[in-house]
């Protein structure tokens, strides 16, 4: 009946799954859950009152309908159902007491109907409802929605759909997912001033009735069915597309499409159209129709590429005919537009300007454009001799062209500086584009400093094969100015304005190089000169500089000259031209030529039986000698050694030498018919001692010998003489000669040579050099010796031990034969006597192996494991003592195993 019902402190409500009917209905819940949980269907005739607690609808899927008010206190949720909310009488959807700060909260899970008008506090409608739904608003017949002043409206995705027979308003709300207008054909929804700035993030749908937006509305895309009519406020920006078979009413207000190659289907009745964007964009037209903007289009940022384009859609090949009625010419900032007419992939493209005729007149006017190019602005560097590219790989080109979508060629030219002697440019076939060749060799002209390149393909194509243009300068010497390369494309009916760009040429010094010969032929006695000569691609301002010259050479800048002293060797010198920067280094050999005058050598040898007793022996290599030479040995005093003829231009004398050490100097002179000469060298003489030690020296203290007391048996002189005193038979230079090689000593002596190097010491017996064991021991070659003779440095193959040593045999155990191996030592001399015998553990002798002087180096010895009396040994452990005269012992364990 009209009895009011009350339900306190319960936890369900149920309607059994039948309709249950209430007129009033008043929940104050307190119970244990402060949760009543409403289950089946409910029809409230009047009010539904909520005092406290939170009604929580059930799966059961229960549907509430409210024909009265709805009352919420503090605190209270509404949370939770799948089957709508339909609030279908003068419904109050309110807070009862208006003074507390936490307003009643009413949260809607699934579909919301409203078919009164509803007042809101808190209206909660997320995104996603229960089960999965999606839940949405829908105002019906003259439902209006108002969210109060303190109120929250969170509409999050929801769609609101308005149904309404008469004019609906929304007022609160300016964040929408949707739109969809469905009232009848005379209906009006609104949303009042208080919306001020509303959001749109999904799209607006008119089907019927009209729209009022408010000042400003943010759209992402509209569409105005047939039975549709838009009224705009003040400003509408869009970012999607805009389609319209119904009415627009622009009210003097602009439209900003401010996406992404945005479009326009259909009829418009634009005030003023603005197309913002920050890339190269495109606003399309895309229905043949009379498009009218009546007051002004702006195209704001992007780049040239910004296109306004009228296109149809018509599956009629022909060409439909297209308009653009813009009116107050006098507004207008777009300077072209592009109409694609015909069908979409085949239809031509044509070109208006707006400008004026001869009269005065203004209009759009249909041209042929021309394209357009252009790129950054940079400043290039080149240095002589290298090839550069005119754009880097990462630079953009940009070619454009209004009513054409290909190029057939481009200019490339040198427009300033340009030499025809060292400039040129190169391009290598690319993506089918190529050089003309009747402009010139290789597309260019030597005569106007202009490439061509020819083609038919995209602009892309072209704006990428642009980068292949390289500049080359061909001489070695260029003129450091600025050239200006200027490059034009074509349409086949158009040139673009050229587009520049700077090259910076930078002169490189060129490296010189020497031209003069590198050898030269000189006669002693006679002036000759060396006149140095060069080559350099920048110019001929050289300096020179000689080195390493000897001393009776003289320089005078770009010459050296002198005058061969008698006897002069071939030599050498050192030319260095220079340009400041570079430099080239020549070696050039002198030649010089002997005149006929003696040139003799000498040698000097010591007596094999009378060691005090020297020979010498001169010979005039030239055979020009007209008498003997003179000779004279010096220390302190020279002392003359009388010659007599041994044989033609050869000459021997002796000379008698006290037991002195010390260094002598020998001077020959020899007279000729046309000249003089004469020669000095230098030899040694050491004493070897019977009862100390003793040492000797070469001439260039380079090569030293150490004897001990006994190494003769009386002093006796000992000569060392360098390779200078050889006979000149003597082919191996760089050698020594120490006493003769019939000399002996009683004991070795050490032989060292100064070197660095890893040699060994040899010494010639008859022809042949024999390496002698050799030691490297701080910056000397040493070895022992006990014979005399030449001596020389060498490769060093022998392996020489430093100290003795006896070596574990091998195999061990063995049975029956075994084989040791032993050092014998440069450390402990040469020449040691070796013993080496076997013992048992008892310490009794069984047998010896070895007894007997050794040279420096590595032995062996095997054993058959038989004692000194041939007879075999028992199995077991022996001992192999090894030692020498020169104190050294080592004992190693060996076993015969049977």
């Amino acid at each position: 009946g009209n009895d009011i019902q009350h339900i306190y402190s319960v936890d369900s409500l149920s309607g059994s799954y039948k309709q249950q009917d209430f007129y009033n209905l008043t929940i104050n819940n307190t119970g244990a859950t402060d949760t009543v949980v409403m289950g089946g269907d409910f029809d409230i005739k009047n009010n539904l009152t909520l005092e406290s607690g939170t009604i929580d609808l059930e799966d059961v899927d229960p549907s509430i309908q409210i024909k009265g008010n709805l009352t919420i206190s503090d605190g209270v949720v509404w949370i939770k159902g799948n089957k709508p909310l339909i609030f279908n009488g003068s419904t109050q959807f309110s807070d009862t007491n208006l003074q507390v700060s936490n307003l009643g909260r009413v949260e809607v899970m699934d579909s919301l109907f409203i078919f009164t008008d509803m007042a809101v506090d808190n209206l909660f409608i997320p995104s996603t409802g229960t089960f999965g739904h999606t839940p949405s608003l829908a105002l019906y017949n003259r439902g209006d929605l108002v969210v109060n002043e303190e109120g929250v409206f969170d509409s999050d995705s929801i769609s609101i759909t308005f149904n309404g027979d008469t004019t609906q308003t929304i007022s609160g709300v300016n964040n929408f997912y949707s739109l969809y207008i469905k009232s009848c054909d005379s209906c009006v929804v609104e949303l009042s001033d208080t919306n001020d700035v509303i959001f749109v993030t999904n799209g607006v749908s008119i089907e019927t009735g009209r729209l009022n937006l408010p000042y400003s509305s943010n759209l992402e895309s509209l569409t105005i069915n047939e039975k549709g009519t838009l009224q705009s406020g003040d400003l509408i920006q869009l970012t999607g597309s805009w389609s319209n078979d119904g009415a627009f009413l622009h009210n003097n207000g602009k439209v900003i499409f401010k996406g992404v190659n945005q479009s326009i289907n259909g009829n418009t009745d634009f005030y003023e159209l603005t197309k913002e964007t920050s890339v190269a964009d495109t606003l399309t037209f895309e229905k043949e129709t009379l498009q009218t903007i009546a007051s002004k289009i702006d195209l704001i940022g992007g780049n040239v590429n910004n296109r306004l384009v009228l296109r149809s859609n018509s599956d009629d090949l022909s060409p439909i005919p297209f308009q653009l009625a813009l009116t107050q010419d006098g507004l207008q900032t777009l300077e072209y537009l592009r109409i694609k007419d015909g069908n979409v992939s085949t239809g031509d493209t044509l070109v208006c300007l707006y400008s004026q005729d001869a009269g005065g007149n203004s209009g759009w006017v249909f041209v042929n454009s021309a394209p357009v190019i252009s790129f950054p602005d940079e400043v290039l560097s080149y240095s002589e001799h290298d090839t550069l590219k005119l754009f880097g790989e990462n630079e953009i080109i940009t070619v454009s062209d209004l009513n054409d979508d290909s190029l057939s060629s481009a200019i490339v030219r040198i427009s300033t500086n340009y030499y025809s002697t060292e400039d040129t440019l190169l391009f290598t076939e690319q993506n089918g584009i190529t050089v003309d060749t009747t402009w010139g060799e290789n597309g260019f002209s030597d005569s106007t400093g202009t490439l061509k390149l020819i083609g038919d393909d995209s602009l892309a194509v072209w704006a990428f094969v642009l980068k292949n243009v390289h500049y080359l300068n061909l001489s070695d010497n260029p003129m450091e100015e600025d050239r200006t390369i200027e490059i034009s494309v074509n349409d086949g009916e158009k040139e673009s304005a050229p587009f520049d760009r700077i090259i910076q040429v930078t002169n490189v010094n060129d490296p010189l190089f020497i031209t003069s010969q590198d050898s030269i032929y000189a006669t002693e006695g006679i002036y000759f000169q060396y006149l140095g000569t060069a080559s350099d691609p920048d110019d001929n301002l050289f300096t020179w500089n000689f080195h390493s010259f000897p001393s009776w050479m003289v320089t005078n800048g770009d010459s050296i000259y002198g005058i061969p002293p008698n006897y002069t060797r071939d030599t050498t010198f050192t030319a260095i031209s220079s340009d400041g920067e570079f430099f080239d280094t020549l070696l050039v050999n002198v030649f010089i030529a002997q005149i006929n005058k003696p040139h003799p050598a000498v040698a000097v040898v010591q007596n094999n039986a009378f060691s005090n007793h020297f020979e010498f022996v001169v010979v005039d290599t030239m055979a020009k000698v007209i008498e003997e030479p003179r000779l004279t040995v010096s220390s302190t005093i020279d002392e003359e050694v009388s010659l007599t003829t041994i044989a033609d231009f050869t000459f021997g004398g002796h000379h008698y030498f006290e037991t002195i050490p010390g260094i002598f100097a020998i001077n020959v002179e020899a007279e000729g018919d046309v000249g003089d000469t004469s020669i000095s060298r230098i030899f040694n003489i050491a004493v070897a001692k019977a009862n100390a030690p003793w040492v000797g020296f070469s001439p260039d203290s380079l090569l030293r010998i150490n004897g001990t007391e006994g190494t003769v048996r009386s002093d006796k002189l000992v000569l060392v003489v360098d390779s200078t005193l050889f006979s000149i038979i003597f082919r191996d230079r760089a050698s020594y000669r120490i006493g003769n090689e019939s000399m002996i000593f009683e004991k070795a002596v050490t032989v060292s040579i100064q070197s660095s190097d890893d040699l060994a010491i040899y010494r010639m017996e008859g022809d042949t050099w024999i390496e002698l064991p050799s030691m490297s021991m701080n910056g000397q070659i040493i070895a022992y010796t006990k014979k005399m003779g030449y001596f020389r440095l060498g490769a060093k193959t022998m392996i020489i031990p430093e100290i003795s040593s006896l070596h574990q045999n091998y195999p061990n155990p063995f049975n029956p034969v075994t084989t040791i191996m032993y050092d014998v030592g440069f450390l402990q001399g040469p020449n040691q006597k070796i013993n080496i015998s076997v013992y048992n553990i008892l310490g009794q002798h069984i047998t010896t192996l070895v007894d007997k002087y050794h040279e420096i180096g590595r032995h062996s010895i095997r054993w058959d494991s038989r004692d000194k009396w041939t007879k075999p040994v028992a199995s077991g452990m022996y001992l192999v003592y090894m030692r020498s005269e020169s104190g050294f012992v080592q004992t190693k364990k060996i076993t015969v195993l049977k």
